[in-house]
């Protein structure tokens, strides 16, 4: 078998010998010829698949950019294009093995190699089977750079030689070169509008252009440039024209061959118009590709600029006419004395209308003329115009010229001459419409002052008094009647004569000067006055005087000049209880009356300084060391308050109206007088009066007579007031401050003094009238000398404790509340005397404490077995009717109980909760017992003693105990389980269960001993510990006189255990499920309830924000302007003083609006009120009335008025309520609620609503 991969054409020799039997040998050969064969290959076809490369894949090389299809996406050095490079395999036999295998004159081995050229690389290996004789060349071929021409390839010379020299037959490997060509996309640009400058880009890289994305040229690997462009749109281009001056339609064009061009538009074209370019590109080859340049013109509008109607250039004046159809020359003209030689030339005018029109002109006109560079002249009814216009193709710039003569006068004011300016460019677009407007100044009259030299004693005709006067370019009728009018003088009476001349004839008695006007009018109704002085000489005394009697309210002071008639002379300078009202300002026109019988007189106040007719005013009802001092200022008469020497300001002003008449006439003068002080009243006194103020008539020669004023001021006096509240947790509490709300209502004489109105040692009580308690014992006012303090104290036998204090500071209207520990509110109750239910049974109840009753009674159980047996004033257990070790007893504080002596038989509703308990032992048997006591907080079950579901021991308790006995003192212990056990009681001692800050609702007492004892009389006293509580404590106020005012304050106490309290910063809170009352403080807090519960939102000082939620809430917003929201349910919104805004919400809502409001003047806004639905309560303001309060619904109703303005009603009240002499004030806005609505309104806390409708 011949071996694999040997050559052929040879002889394989084999030498081989054979043996006979006997031994003998024989040797010769045996030859194997072995046949030739010649290699062969199978060679690509050239321009398949892996015979052909493109340029286009090429990436940059030797300064050239990447093909065609590499710069497709964008980036040329990603190679996303691999079209440079193909690949393939030659197949290949060779049966006697193997000498050489080469390509392109290289040898190959089984490891890849590559070779390079100019145009690339060439990597190439093979792979051959002995066994079988066939191999495979696998090669790879990369263009490197781009060849010049459409059809290049390389070709690359296959060999294979076998082991025995035979070749294959000779071939070349031939791989294609595809061309890559350039694509030049269409590119385009823009000029502004009015742009003449210079417009560049460049058209190969689209930079600068409008289509920055879209006109990007393809170059390819060849690279290309800018060969040719030409004007227009052509289908092939033109290889010419590259770095010239290029005349398009519209524009001169340069492109040059990177690219960049450069387009200036041509001054004058019209503009919204396309300027089209075709361009070529060629490649490093020869390639061609053409598009276009597409310049886009933008349209402009022409403008001008016309000059504003009465300027310089757009006046012309009558004043300037010559003499024209028969009239006179202008004032102006005839001012040196020649009307004909147009020494005032006004009546013409000149200027320019400048104009822009970038696009060319087609036509210019003025007043429809069209105008040329040559001025033409137009006339009409009025005048002439002037006018020719030059332009700047260039700049687009152009300007009109024109004259305006005004040839005869027009009639009116204000006439003017309108012409139309138009410009129109030349693709037809116009300036906006617009007119040059030139005013006519209307020629006028001038009338001038004359003087008549000679006396006048009689009826005289005065002449020559015209020829001074100028009649103008209108021209004055002199002759025609009612063109010249004449006024009479205050001593005589004038006549125009229709000639030119006048008659004056004096009347009555008079020595001096008179004047007199008269007016001349033009032929267009212009008008010109002169005065003319004439000297009369034509003695008498004025009779008559009499009393005018004023009053002045000190309550009406403010600090406003009201102008309204009657006038304030001055402005307050205090502000009063009813500053609304204008009462602080009277006036009087009659009472005194003066008749001249001769001669004119004046009137005026007698001169305090130096005038012997002054004689001084009597003055009662001022307080001691005090006067009023007069003076004349001005012509007013001023009174000024003085206290001794001291000068304390002016407070008085009077003054005369009507203070002048003629002869024998009758003149009655106005007496006007304003307070803007108030005067120091007589403490108690009421008014004060200041009788015999003198009025003095005098005539012309010095005669006169006098009047009186009287004067009556009336003292102002304080207001009720209610102090801003104060909201804190029932427990020890730092002092809090509001205001008082005195001052306000001080009034003009200020605030004297505040003091607390209560009775030393009365007790203290809630708002209803309960008695309140500190650690169960009751406390009792006690109040400091000066009336600033008042505490809460118990009784001095049990130690004087102090419950709270509260403080006045009358000088800042403000007043504090220190709470010193836990309050209760309640009544006390005593078995003693009342008649028990079910004796000697398992259960005995009181059901009848007090007289009359109340729903609160007493349950007493024992434990076990037991029953409870009593008799008259004594409490036992089982038929002992006593208590020993083991045995016990429980009272049990229930409401609305019923028994018939067994607990089965036994129900109450619930218990009610005490905050002392205090009982005596009447007998002891044995010396002294030992007991304890628990006090419990009970459930509403019918279990009682030995309770152990739902029942816990109270905390916070103490037990006292008063030795009655005389003997040794019994001692208390405190058990760790919260019970009290009491030692050594002996018969007469008592001991009391105190709740410090846990009220207690029944109490259980054991025997802890081997005596024996019984219990007597059981009292105690209930305490609210649920429901919040009010302390109201009177106040008196006194102002600067005296004057006094009843106010309350009132201290609102709720439970620590249900509220949530802010700091005295800005705070923000939300209620919870367990804390629902929740109190701002100082700050402007903000404060929200919460869903699901009714909650109370208390503001405190501040500007506060308080928002309820779904339940029946309570919002108070305190001092500070507050915004209060109810939200759902029916909701209580309380103001308080400040400007407040309030929202009801959904449901029943009721607005409570404070005192405050008729002295401050502030008003309450509230936003939803819903007619039919919520409620005004007005009840607190109308109380702080006073003596004016009112006292039944008909004098509320007349108290009260609901007016509708602006979109709102507005509630109104009179300041004085009843009393005479209030004014009505706005006390709340209700905004949009329509006239014709029913306001629900309470007058009375305790009686039903009311209703106003809105008129």
């Amino acid at each position: 078998m011949r071996d694999a991969g040997t050559q052929g054409g040879h002889d394989d020799v084999f030498t081989y010998t054979i043996k006979d039997g006997d031994g003998d040998l024989s040797h010769t050969t045996l030859t194997i010829s072995i046949g030739d064969s010649t290699p062969s290959d199978t060679i690509p076809t050239p321009g398949g698949p892996t015979t052909t490369v493109y340029e286009a894949g090429l990436p940059p090389h030797g300064g050239l950019p990447a093909g065609s299809g590499e710069i497709a996406d964008g980036n040329p050095n990603n190679n996303s294009n691999t079209s440079e490079t193909t690949s393939g395999t030659i197949g290949f036999t060779s049966p006697d093995g193997i000498q050489t295998v080469s390509l392109g004159g290289h040898v190959l081995s089984g490891v890849p190699q590559t070779f390079t050229d100019a145009t690339g690389s060439l990597t190439a290996s093979y792979t051959y089977n002995a066994a079988t004789g066939a191999g495979t060349i696998s090669y790879a071929y990369t263009l490197a750079t781009n060849t010049s021409g459409d059809n290049t390839s390389v070709s690359f010379a296959v060999g294979v030689t076998d082991s025995d020299g035979d070749s294959a037959p000779a071939g070349n490997l031939v791989i294609n070169i595809v061309d890559d060509v350039p694509t030049a996309h269409a590119d385009t640009d823009s000029v502004a509008a009015n742009q003449f400058s210079a417009e560049g880009g460049n058209v190969l890289t689209a930079v600068g252009t409008t289509s920055p994305v879209t006109g990007v040229d393809v170059l390819g690997a060849d690279g290309a440039t800018v060969v040719g462009v030409v004007a227009g749109t052509t289908a092939g281009g033109e290889d010419a024209n590259v770095g010239t001056v290029i005349q398009g339609t519209y524009g001169k064009l340069t492109l040059n061959a990177d690219g960049s061009y450069s387009y200036v538009r041509d001054a004058g074209t019209q503009g919204g118009h396309d300027d089209v370019f075709t361009y070529t590109i060629k490649d490093g080859d020869g390639d061609l590709s053409h598009t276009t340049l597409t310049i886009s013109i933008g349209d402009s509008t022409p403008s001008d600029t016309i000059p504003t109607p009465g300027g310089p250039t757009t006046t012309v004046y009558e004043a300037g006419l010559p003499p024209h159809g028969g009239l006179p020359a202008g004032s102006g003209e005839i001012a040196d004395g020649n009307p004909n030689n147009n020494s005032n030339t006004s009546e013409t005018t000149s200027g320019t209308i400048g104009f822009t029109s970038p696009d060319g002109i087609q036509t210019v006109s003025l007043g429809g003329h069209v105008l040329s560079g040559v001025p033409q002249t137009f006339t009409d009814a009025t005048g002439s115009l002037t006018a020719s216009y030059t332009y700047n193709a260039a700049t687009g710039a152009g300007t009109i010229s024109y004259a305006y003569t005004l040839a005869t006068n027009t009639s009116g004011d204000n006439t003017s001459v309108s012409f139309a300016v138009g410009v129109t460019d030349s693709d037809g677009d116009s300036a906006p419409a617009g007119n040059l407007v030139i005013n006519i100044v209307d020629d006028v009259p001038t009338a001038h002052n004359d003087t008549w030299g000679s006396p006048i004693t009689g009826p005289t005709t005065l002449t020559g008094l015209l020829s001074n006067d100028v009649f103008g370019a209108d021209g004055v009728a002199t002759t025609t009647p009612g063109v010249i009018t004449t006024t009479n003088g205050a001593h005589g009476t004038v006549v125009y004569n229709n000639d030119g001349t006048f008659t004056y004839t004096p009347t009555g008695v008079y020595v001096g000067s008179d004047t007199f006007t008269y007016t001349i009018k033009d032929g267009d109704g212009d008008t010109s006055t002169a005065t003319v002085t004439v000297n009369v000489n034509t003695n008498t005394v004025p009779t008559g005087g009499g009393t005018a009697s004023l009053t002045l309210n000190e309550a009406a002071l403010d600090t406003t000049l009201d102008l309204a008639a009657p006038a304030d002379l001055q402005a307050g300078v205090v502000t009063g209880t009813d500053p609304g009202s204008r009462g602080e300002t009277a006036q009087a026109s009659s009472g005194i009356t003066f008749t001249a019988t001769g001669e004119a007189i004046s009137v005026a106040f007698a001169n305090p300084t130096g005038d012997p007719n002054w004689v001084a005013p009597t003055v009662s009802g001022l307080a001691a060391g005090y006067s009023i001092s007069w003076s004349l200022v001005g012509g007013q008469l001023v009174g000024t308050l003085m206290q001794g020497a001291t000068n304390l300001g002016a407070s008085i002003y009077l003054a005369l109206l009507n203070t002048s008449a003629g002869p024998n006439s009758t003149l009655t003068p106005v007496v006007t007088a304003t307070l803007t002080d108030q005067l120091q009243h007589t403490a108690g006194s009421g008014n004060i009066t200041i009788n015999g103020l003198q009025v003095v008539a005098t005539d012309t020669s010095g005669d006169h007579v006098s009047g009186a004023v009287n004067l009556t001021v009336l003292d102002d006096v304080p207001r009720s007031f209610i102090g801003d509240g104060i909201n804190l947790p029932d427990s020890l509490h730092t002092t809090l401050t509001e205001h008082l709300n005195f001052a306000p209502g001080a009034g003009a004489d200020g605030v004297g003094n505040v003091v607390f109105s209560v009775t030393e040692g009365a007790p203290v009580t809630d708002a209803n009238g309960a008695n309140v308690f500190l650690n169960g014992e009751q406390l009792f006012y006690h109040i400091s000398p000066d009336g600033h303090t008042v505490q809460g104290l118990t009784s001095v036998a049990n130690g004087s404790d102090l419950g709270f204090t509260a403080t006045l500071d009358p000088a800042a209207d403000t007043w504090s509340f220190t709470l010193n520990g836990t309050i209760f509110n309640g009544a006390e109750f005593t078995t003693q005397g009342a008649i028990a239910v079910g004796g000697n049974n398992q259960v005995n109840a009181f059901t009848t404490l007090t007289s009359p009753d109340t729903p609160n009674d007493l349950l007493v159980t024992a434990n076990g077995s037991n029953n409870v047996n009593t008799s008259t004033g004594n409490f036992g257990v089982g038929s002992g009717q006593s208590i020993t070790n083991g045995e016990a007893i429980r009272f049990d504080f229930v409401t609305n109980t019923s028994t018939n002596g067994t607990v089965a038989g036994t129900s109450y509703t619930d218990h009610y909760e005490v905050a002392s308990f205090t009982q005596g032992l009447t007998k002891v048997v044995g010396g002294t017992v030992d007991l304890t006591i628990r006090a419990v907080n009970a459930d509403n079950d019918s279990v009682f003693i030995g309770d152990a579901s739902g029942e816990t021991t109270a905390t916070g308790i103490t037990v006292t105990v008063v030795n009655g006995s005389g003997g040794a003192a019994p001692t208390v212990t405190a058990n760790a389980d919260g019970t009290f056990t009491l030692h050594g009681m002996a018969q007469g001692d008592t001991f009391t269960v105190t709740a410090s800050s846990d009220p207690f609702s029944a109490v259980e007492i054991y025997g802890a001993s081997s005596g024996t004892f019984k219990l007597g009389s059981a009292s105690f006293s209930t305490a609210n510990a649920v429901d919040p509580f009010d302390i109201k404590i009177p106040v008196t106020g006194t102002d600067g006189d005296g004057d006094t005012a009843a106010g309350s304050l009132t201290a609102h106490l709720y439970p620590t255990s249900s509220s949530l309290e802010g700091t005295n910063g800005i705070d923000s809170l939300t209620a919870t499920a367990t804390k629902t009352t929740v109190m701002g403080q100082d700050g402007n807090d903000t404060l929200t309830g919460i869903n699901g519960h009714d909650t109370i939102l208390a503001g405190g000082q501040g500007n506060d924000t308080l928002t309820g939620m779904d339940g029946n809430d309570k919002l108070y917003g305190g001092s500070g302007d507050d915004t209060l929201i109810g939200g759902a349910g029916n909701d209580l919104l309380v103001g308080g003083s400040g400007l407040n805004h309030m929202t009801g919400g959904a449901g029943n809502d009721t607005f409570v609006i404070d005192p405050s409001k008729l002295s401050v003047h502030l008003t309450d806004v509230i936003a939803d009120y819903t007619p039919g639905q919520d409620v005004i309560d007005l009840s607190d303001l109308l109380k702080s009335l006073g003596t004016g309060a009112p006292t039944t619904d008909a004098q509320a109703g007349a108290s009260i008025d609901v007016t509708f303005s602006g979109g709102a009603a507005h509630v109104m009240v009179d300041n004085n309520g009843t009393a005479a002499g209030g004014s009505m004030v706005e006390v709340a806005s209700l905004t949009g609620v329509a006239s014709g609505s029913v306001i629900s309104i309470l007058y009375d806390h305790n009686q039903p609503t009311h209703t106003e409708t809105v008129t």
